[in-house]
């Protein structure tokens, strides 16, 4: 449709943008807070996207946001302007009134200097999270005591695994069914066949039980290692595993890679030990939702 206007306001208006052009405005002004390893990667995120819109006012670009039928999402502001609570006013109305049957708006991604203005439109915050990096470095693993010993996971061990992560996050605020988390560990295997990777992943084995009590899986993610997920059964926290595995990660990655990433959920204390381990956090980005009920 061009950059036809979608909606006009007496003040604001949306006009749906060209994906070439959006998308270098998107590289250049929305914070890299999940530390993307260049402004071409930023930029690529949106070069083929059909849901950009600028948000006008008196003709001017003054923000770009993406918006999918009940969702917000991936805002940036222009400078000299800023986000505010009637540009948050405006995006809700649009929605409200150009979808039927909504009752329900998603923001999502929302950066910490943008809550402030949604949240004074009735939008709570739901879960946040955070990107945190750390450089690759050839150091020797801690420890690890004889009771234990660490080998590389593989695809037969899915059962263990499940059970394993089950246990981890019960009742914690990453809590999932077990299907979702034999889905992800399935998406891994299938997707992640580099030998770097791999060896640079781990399963903890309890010898006298011969049970997996940890795992960290590393991937690939825009050219750079990914900590996909790590996790340690309740029974066997605070014996050092978690270190074991993210120290290994950082060594054997060493000579083919300059840095690793992670997310952590806000309220996880894993957070704790990524910092401890020299992971510096990106800034937090939170799923925020009205409800219209």
């Amino acid at each position: 449709m061009g950059e036809a206007q979608q909606h006009i306001h007496p003040v604001y208006s949306l006009v749906k943008a060209e994906p070439i052009l959006y998308s270098r405005y998107f590289a250049t002004y929305r914070k890299n807070v999940w530390f993307r390893p260049s402004w071409k990667h930023v930029q690529q995120m949106m070069a083929d996207a059909d849901d950009c819109y600028w948000i006008m006012s008196g003709g001017i670009r003054i923000a770009g946001i993406s918006i999918s039928e009940n969702t917000l999402g991936s805002l940036f502001a222009i400078p000299p302007f800023g986000f505010s609570q009637p540009i948050a006013a405006y995006l809700k109305k649009y929605i409200l009134e150009n979808i039927t049957g909504i009752t329900r708006i998603h923001a999502y991604n929302v950066l910490p200097e943008h809550m402030a203005a949604f949240a004074a439109e009735g939008f709570k915050p739901e879960q946040a999270r955070k990107c945190m990096i750390r450089p690759t470095v050839d150091t020797h693993s801690p420890f690890l005591v004889d009771q234990f010993r660490c080998e590389q996971p593989e695809p037969g061990e899915l059962v263990q695994i499940t059970r394993l992560m089950m246990d981890a996050y019960h009742n914690s605020i990453d809590d999932r069914d077990g299907e979702a988390f034999t889905q992800d560990i399935l998406y891994y295997f299938e997707n992640n066949s580099i030998d770097i990777l791999l060896d640079a992943s781990s399963t903890i084995v309890d010898q006298q039980s011969n049970e997996i009590v940890g795992v960290c899986f590393v991937s690939l993610w825009e050219d750079l290692p990914l900590i996909y997920e790590i996790a340690v059964a309740h029974a066997y926290r605070g014996k050092g595993l978690a270190e074991y595995m993210l120290r290994k990660a950082e060594r054997k990655l060493d000579r083919y890679y300059d840095v690793l990433r992670l997310f952590v959920t806000t309220g996880n204390r894993a957070e704790l030990l990524y910092t401890k381990l020299g992971f510096l956090p990106g800034d937090e980005l939170t799923s925020m939702i009205y409800t219209n009920e």
